[in-house]
């Protein structure tokens, strides 16, 4: 969950990353935060 002094933008580009990472899924969540799952592949 992003922290009141946090940026906005900052937290949307480190969701954008996790978007795209082969090795994580990234959920939003209704309340604002992230559920992140380690999927543990990496494709070569």
């Amino acid at each position: 969950m992003r922290l009141p002094g946090e940026d906005t933008e900052d937290w949307d580009k480190l969701m954008d990353q996790l978007d795209v990472e082969e090795s994580v899924r990234a959920t939003r969540l209704m309340d604002g935060s992230v559920q992140l799952i380690w999927t543990n592949q990496h494709l070569s």
